[in-house]
């Protein structure tokens, strides 16, 4: 989610420009597919230690980026139109 907050520094980065990166929208896709694949493959889970996450963990999850992005958003407001 920080990726929305340093593509642009006086506005919140997920617009239509983002998707005209695609090699940034690439990064994500796969960021994000390997994460899934760590945490939901068993073979995984036996080689990395790792369990798959319960509905209520990535509600936690979600809310701490979207969290963590609106403060370093407010952040950015305050820094840059001052």
């Amino acid at each position: 989610m920080h990726i929305f907050n340093v593509r642009k520094t006086n506005s919140f980065g997920l617009n239509r420009s983002f998707l005209q990166n695609k090699a940034l929208v690439g990064s994500i896709v796969l960021s994000i597919a390997l994460q899934l694949v760590a945490i939901y493959v068993p073979l995984m889970n036996d080689l990395l230690g790792t369990e798959p996450l319960r509905l209520i963990t990535w509600g936690m999850i979600l809310a701490a980026a979207i969290l963590s992005t609106i403060v370093v958003g407010v952040f950015n407001k305050i820094k840059y139109h001052h």
